[in-house]
C-alpha cells in the first residue's frame, strides 16, 4: 500500500529527472498553456519549444561534483590480501562511474538508494531513484536506512521488486509473486541511502528543488517565446502602396510568397521591402536574470559564472568554473561519506552471502565497518596544468609539499 502522497511525490521526482535527461518539453508546453489564453498563440509558441536553455541541468552538473576527482575507499589496518580483495570488489562494482550519478540524483531528485547485488558472479550496484521507489521506514530509526523498499522493475517478467531484511521478491501489478524469491537472510535492509539533507519530519523531502525546476521551465518558456517572435518578425517586411484593391483577396504580404495583382497601369501599385527585426536582447536579459537568481540561491559565486550567447541570438549557455566551487563540494561530502560508510559493509555482506569469488578474502562486514575510511582528494584550485606546476614548485621550495603530493593530485585514486 502506497503512502498518501506517494504518487504526487514520485511524479514530481520524475519531472526533475526529465529535466536532467533533457526531456521536459511537455512541462514547457504546460507553462505556455497556463500563460496564454488564445489557442492559436499557444499553438504557435509551442512549435518553438526547446531544451537548449536548461539551468537545472547546468547547476546540477556544476554543483554535484563531489566525485569529480574520485574518492579513495580504504580498509585501514587490513591485511594486504583483504585490502586488495576489497579494492578489486569496489572496482568491479563500477562505483567510479556510478557515484557521479548518485551524487547528481541526490542533488536534483532527492534521496537515492544504492543496493548491492551479485549477478553472474559479479558485484553490481543498483541505483534506485525516488521517482520509482517507495520505502517502509525502520521503526527503530525512522529517518535512517529503511526497513524495506519497493521499486519498479525493468524487465525480467516482474512489475515490482521488493527488498527487505530477508529477501528479494518479484511481484506483478496485483502484488503476486511471479518469480522465485531470493533469500539473503541478513536481517536488515542490504543497502545505503545517498542524500544531501538531514530529514526532520518526513523521510522524503517536500517540494524538493522546486525553485530550480520552476526557473528552468520559465527560462525555456521565455526562449520559446523569443524564437516565436523572431520567426514572426526577423524577416523582410513587404508593403504595398496604391491601388491595393487590385490585389487578389486571400493573399498575404509575405516576401517568401508569390503575390498576384491585376492593375491597369504600371504605377498604380508600388511595392517596398523593409527590414523588420526584433532584437533578442530583452528576452536574453530576462533569461539571464532568472538564471542569476537561481545561481545565487545555490551559493555559486558570480565570479565563477559566465554566459555565452551566439552572435545570432542563439541559446544562452552558462559556463561555471568548478575550481571555484570548493565550498559547495565540501558541504556535500559529509552526507555522501555517511552513505559510503553505510554502503560498503553491505556490499561485503552481500558478496559473502552470494558466495562471490572474492568473499573468502574479505573481512566480515563488522570489521569492514570499523576499518573503512573515505578520503576525498582536494579540489584543484588551478585548472591550468602549467600554472599548477609553477605553484607546486613554489610550495616545494617552501617545504609545504612532497613530490608524492603532486603525483597523487594528478592521480587521486593512487
Amino acid at each position: 500500500r502506497q503512502a498518501p502522497n506517494s504518487r504526487s511525490r514520485k511524479l514530481s521526482a520524475l519531472n526533475r529527472l526529465r529535466i536532467l535527461q533533457e526531456d521536459f518539453r511537455g512541462a514547457v508546453i504546460e507553462r505556455i498553456h497556463a500563460t496564454h489564453n488564445e489557442p492559436s498563440i499557444r499553438e504557435r509558441v509551442a512549435k518553438f519549444v526547446s531544451v537548449a536553455v536548461n539551468p537545472a541541468r547546468d547547476v546540477t552538473q556544476a554543483v554535484a561534483i563531489a566525485y569529480d576527482l574520485g574518492v579513495r575507499r580504504i580498509l585501514k589496518g587490513a591485511s594486504e590480501e583483504a585490502a586488495l580483495a576489497f579494492s578489486a570488489l569496489v572496482k568491479e562494482s563500477q562505483a567510479a562511474t556510478k557515484a557521479q550519478h548518485w551524487n547528481r540524483y541526490a542533488f536534483l531528485l532527492g534521496p537515492t538508494l544504492v543496493v548491492p547485488c551479485v549477478r553472474k558472479g559479479r558485484m553490481q550496484l543498483e541505483l534506485i531513484r525516488p521517482d520509482a521507489c517507495d520505502i517502509q521506514q525502520d521503526p527503530d530509526d525512522p529517518m535512517g536506512v529503511p526497513a524495506a523498499a519497493v521499486w519498479a522493475a525493468h524487465g525480467g517478467g516482474a512489475s515490482f521488486v521488493v527488498l527487505d531484511g530477508e529477501s528479494w521478491r518479484y511481484l506483478d501489478e496485483q502484488g503476486r509473486e511471479v518469480l522465485p524469491r531470493s533469500v539473503h537472510g541478513l536481517g536488515h535492509f542490504p543497502g545505503a541511502v545517498m542524500r544531501l539533507d538531514d530529514p526532520a519530519d518526513d523521510w522524503w523531502p517536500r517540494n524538493y528543488q522546486e525553485r530550480l525546476v520552476d526557473g528552468t521551465i520559465q527560462c525555456a518558456y521565455i526562449y520559446a517565446k523569443m524564437s516565436w517572435v523572431r520567426k514572426a518578425q526577423n524577416k523582410k517586411l513587404l508593403t504595398a502602396v496604391g491601388d491595393t484593391e487590385s490585389i487578389a483577396a486571400g493573399q498575404m504580404l509575405d516576401p517568401e510568397l508569390a503575390l498576384t495583382a491585376n492593375t491597369n497601369t504600371a504605377n498604380s501599385l508600388q511595392f517596398d521591402v523593409h527590414d523588420f527585426n526584433t532584437s533578442p536582447e530583452d528576452f536574453l536579459k530576462e533569461i539571464r536574470f532568472t538564471i542569476e537568481q537561481i545561481v545565487e540561491s545555490y551559493g555559486i559565486p558570480q565570479s565563477a559564472v559566465s554566459f555565452d550567447v551566439a552572435p545570432d541570438g542563439g541559446a544562452l549557455a552558462m559556463v561555471v568554473q568548478k575550481e571555484k566551487l570548493g565550498h559547495l563540494r565540501a558541504a556535500q561530502t559529509p552526507y555522501l561519506e555517511r552513505g559510503e560508510l553505510g554502503l560498503w559493509p553491505e556490499v561485503v555482506a552481500v558478496a559473502r552471502v552470494a558466495n562471490h569469488p572474492l568473499a573468502g578474502k574479505l573481512p566480515p562486514p563488522d570489521e569492514v565497518r570499523d576499518m573503512l575510511a573515505i578520503e576525498w582528494p582536494a579540489l584543484k584550485v588551478i585548472d591550468d596544468p602549467i600554472k599548477r606546476e609553477e605553484l607546486y614548485q613554489l610550495r616545494l621550495k617552501r617545504g609545504g609539499v612532497s613530490p608524492v603530493d603532486m603525483v597523487q593530485e594528478d592521480h587521486p585514486l593512487l
